[in-house]
């Protein structure tokens, strides 16, 4: 049981790891994380480069999320 959660914690860091580096750089850069839609803005477009440059642990966690 302890092995199944301590995977479940080590996994859910691993996927949130490059969304918080990536609203902390928005952040110390003071750019704005929104746009005028939902599916725009900067942080947006910052976390689908770093889809783009390789990140797979992001790019699995995104294209396996709902999209409500």
């Amino acid at each position: 049981m302890d092995r199944a959660v301590n995977k479940a914690v080590t996994q859910n860091r691993e996927k949130l790891f490059p969304i918080l580096s990536s609203i902390l750089f928005c952040c110390s850069h003071d750019i704005a994380l929104r746009g005028k839609e939902p599916t725009q803005g900067n942080l947006c477009d910052l976390l689908q480069f770093r889809i783009e440059a390789g990140d797979t642990v992001l790019k699995d966690h995104v294209k396996g999320a709902s999209k409500d």
